[in-house]
């Protein structure tokens, strides 16, 4: 991974963990970026183990249930939505899709960066009984 995407990932990973899914990344400081990249830095050590670990401290309650990876993992989310397909991001963009697909109740319709669902993962009640036609 390029040193430029390791760097902005431990800085937007750090900062969703210490801040918040909802706080918006263009309203921290220097200081809360630079401590944000620590925490980041320190959860990343374990590699990709260390990225799902982090990334599970972010799934809300709900998350479980609706589909709200967006809300969950923020800014972070944000950034691998924005970063241009076929780029140096895309390696991380995969694992972080892949992440979503297992622990998300995603349908075979639904999109997460760039990639449609590729099988239904979750049912709810309702999910069940729509792809069963009742």
């Amino acid at each position: 991974m390029p040193l430029h995407i390791a760097a902005r990932l431990c800085e937007l990973l750090g900062f969703v963990l210490e801040f918040g899914p909802d706080r918006k990344i263009t309203s921290a400081s220097e200081d809360e970026l630079s401590a944000g990249g620590q925490i980041g830095f320190d959860a990343l050590k374990q590699g990709e183990a260390g990225l799902y670990a982090a990334l599970d401290t972010l799934v809300s309650p709900n998350g479980l249930r609706t589909v709200r990876h967006r809300s969950d993992l923020g800014a972070l989310f944000e950034w691998l939505r924005l970063s241009p397909a076929g780029g140096e991001a895309d390696p991380l963009r995969t694992l972080v899709r892949e992440y979503i697909f297992r622990t998300y109740p995603c349908s075979e319709k639904d999109v997460v960066l760039g990639k449609t669902c590729p099988t239904t993962s979750r049912y709810s009640i309702h999910g069940a009984w729509k792809s069963l036609g009742i």
